[in-house]
């Protein structure tokens, strides 16, 4: 449908993922550029305080170069059930349901480095003891290590049901800063899959070096933006999309950036089938 429209001449927001798999996501990225139509896709998340501050301080070169992040999403207990969990309608898991947002963002804050390997691991192993998902044939959790061209690597975790509280959390380590990211926090119950709570944890933490001492003399200052104001991520996108189709401007989430994260996914999914690090496919746009 997103081809069709675009070949039509219609600028199109597209919610995430992208696209099941790598090759339909690259035809869309490629119709887009040909037909010079709007595509964004819906990654709501990346228009939060927190994250547009990250990139402005990775932009700013406050960080220095980011050589390591790591990025995840924890649900303790939350498989949606439905659709999602059936691969011939939701194509994945977790890692294209929830995992999508904290990989794109991640990507998104390091300015979309062109991913080279992958070494992953994807499971489903709580559902396999649980009758309520006894049809289920997508993963639960995923993990996976990625190589950039450009040397950097990024750890990413992602989960909808796990025995643990969290996974972790998203940061970035630079050469002269690191970058803490808070989010929102989501709460579900298992027997309904409804939203019980969401916990406004935006802000983040900047590690920075006091300068004009010697290394081992020198003081590290953590310094926590919690003044960051809240952001309707959803009504921010849909804004953003409208004011580019107004005065036909680029799109405000890239489609050449998501796409990495379609990259990504196919070598994880290829990396666990294999059980080796496996090299990215680049596709030609």
């Amino acid at each position: 449908p997103t081809v069709t429209a675009l070949e039509a001449g219609k600028h199109v927001f597209c919610e995430k993922p992208m696209a099941a798999t790598l090759e339909d996501a690259t035809a869309m990225v490629k119709v887009a550029k040909a037909s010079g139509k709007i595509l964004q896709i819906g990654i709501h998340s990346t228009f939060s305080a927190n994250l547009q501050f990250a990139r402005k301080l990775v932009d700013a070169g406050v960080t220095g170069d980011i050589y390591y992040a790591e990025t995840c999403d924890t649900r303790r207990r939350g498989i949606p059930g439905g659709t999602f969990t059936n691969k011939k309608t939701a194509g994945a898991g977790a890692i294209v349901d929830i995992g999508i947002y904290s990989m794109h963002n991640a990507l998104y804050v390091m300015g979309y480095p062109t991913p080279v390997r992958v070494s992953a691991i994807t499971a489903d192993y709580l559902a396999e003891q649980n009758p309520r998902w006894k049809d289920m044939d997508v993963e639960e959790f995923g993990a996976a290590f990625v190589r950039f061209e450009d040397g950097r690597v990024m750890l990413f975790k992602i989960s909808w049901a796990v025995h643990q509280n969290s996974l972790g959390g998203t940061f970035f380590l630079g050469k002269q800063a690191g970058i803490s990211l808070g989010g929102p926090i989501v709460h579900i119950d298992e027997m309904t899959n409804q939203i019980q709570g969401l916990a406004d944890a935006e802000g983040l933490t900047v590690e920075v070096k006091d300068g004009g001492k010697s290394w081992q003399q020198e003081e590290m200052v953590d310094v926590h933006f919690s003044g960051l104001p809240s952001v309707d991520v959803w009504e921010a996108q849909m804004t953003a999309f409208r004011e580019a189709v107004k005065t036909n401007g680029p799109s405000p989430i890239p489609p050449e950036g998501v796409l990495t994260t379609n990259m990504i996914m196919d070598g994880i999914f290829r990396s666990q089938q294999l059980g080796q690090e496996v090299a990215v496919d680049i596709p030609e746009i």
